[in-house]
């Protein structure tokens, strides 16, 4: 591609005067260009830009753009199209326009003792999650309400100055990302469909865990050993039928996971440390068809 290299006190598309008589530093049509100016500045710069490619072609008829994303890193546009010409009617074109609405209502309180040797600490957290959805091409919609309870203790014992035990226990929700919950097919080539759950519901873990402290001098080791129990566990499933492959995440069973960390951490100065961690941990997944993976 030629690179244009020219001084001029202006650079704006003119299209008011014939092309014989457009002044310099000026243009009536700009192709594969960027006219760059300093600011403050009268002089400006004119750039080649990479031309646009055709790499695929829709089957969609009456396609309209509905939107697009720029990435700047792969210098690539992503554009979204539906072949719906009223998004006001029915929608019937090849698209799903899915509407998703989550309220949560969070209300929690904590109270706390700390003596000179042992400390406790209790909190209760308490969850409303309304969640909405609805596939507006299909008028699939679906609609989950409920209330959950998180506690969650810790308590610790200084044995020495040195030396102190802690232990703790906690509850915690993990809910389902919008394009878990997202009906709509993506057909990602003729024998693979990809597609979510409306009725996904949340994983549930109860985190439980026990730790000792040591501290020498400028390092301090630690241990923990903890185990975490999670039902509800979110897998994706595929069934096949008519040689196709369907993707769908499902709530398939519980997940049991027993580890033990060691952390040492070494300060040499109040600006340089030394961190080291090691953690082996053992899960195991129990499905709904009591089948088990290790």
């Amino acid at each position: 591609m030629p690179e244009i290299k020219r001084t001029f006190n202006v650079g704006k598309m003119n299209r008011d005067l014939d092309d014989r008589l457009v002044p310099p530093g000026e243009y009536r049509e700009g192709f594969n260009i960027t006219v760059g100016q300093s600011e403050s500045s009268d002089v400006g710069s004119i750039e080649n830009l990479l031309g646009n490619e055709a790499v695929s072609q829709s089957n969609l008829a009456n396609g309209k753009c509905i939107g697009y994303i720029s990435d700047t890193g792969t210098e690539k546009i992503y554009f979204f199209v539906t072949s719906n010409s009223s998004y006001n009617e029915t929608n019937t074109g090849q698209h799903g326009l899915f509407e998703y609405d989550q309220k949560v209502l969070g209300v929690y309180g904590t109270g706390a003792y700390e003596g000179d040797k042992w400390g406790v600490k209790l909190g209760l957290r308490m969850e409303n999650t309304d969640l909405k959805t609805l596939l507006v091409n299909t008028n699939q919609d679906n609609e989950i309400n409920f209330t959950n309870f998180f506690p969650t203790l810790h308590t610790s014992y200084k044995l020495t100055e040195a030396f102190s035990i802690q232990g703790g226990y906690s509850r915690r929700i993990f809910r389902p990302r919008l394009w878990d919950l997202n009906p709509f097919f993506n057909i990602r080539n003729t024998f693979s469909i990809r597609t979510g759950n409306p009725d996904l519901l949340p994983e549930f873990t109860d985190s439980y865990e026990v730790s000792s402290i040591y501290i020498a001098g400028k390092t301090t080791f630690s241990a923990s050993v903890y185990h975490r129990y999670t039902t509800d566990v979110v897998e994706r499933v595929s069934t096949f039928e008519n040689n196709v492959n369907t993707t769908m995440p499902m709530n398939i069973g519980t997940n049991r996971s027993t580890g033990l960390e060691i952390n040492v951490k070494y300060s040499a100065s109040k600006k340089l440390s030394f961190n080291g961690d090691f953690n082996y941990n053992y899960f195991t997944i129990t499905c709904l068809n009591s089948w088990s993976f290790v």
